[in-house]
């Protein structure tokens, strides 16, 4: 419906798990047709996709989305532009120990 960037950006910022009611809540916010948004949602060629991208991401060891890596340092969840920062500053060191805010280390 031409509004994947928004969606996008509201799943990356998402802090709950991403259920149906709340995938329902984020199509209503940016304006999509509910229906059909949800209809694309089962459609074969969504879920090539979706199986693609899980099948890729498990195979780099990502678990949580959004990742950042930075130097040899993977950071689970959104950072923050401060931290983001930090992490930088610190990229030489061997691994910084970093746990986004809500995530648990892997």
């Amino acid at each position: 419906q031409g509004k994947s960037s928004a969606m996008q950006g509201l799943l990356m910022r998402q802090t709950r798990l991403p259920t149906m009611a709340v995938l329902r809540a984020d199509a209503t916010t940016i304006g999509l047709n509910v229906a059909r948004f949800e209809q694309d949602l089962v459609s074969p060629g969504v879920a090539r996709v979706v199986d693609g991208n899980l099948r890729r991401g498990a195979a780099l060891g990502i678990h949580y989305v959004p990742v950042v890596y930075v130097g040899r340092n993977r950071i689970p969840g959104s950072v923050n532009y401060h931290d983001l920062q930090w992490l930088v500053r610190h990229a030489h060191q061997r691994l910084v120990t970093w746990v986004a805010p809500g995530h648990s280390p892997s």
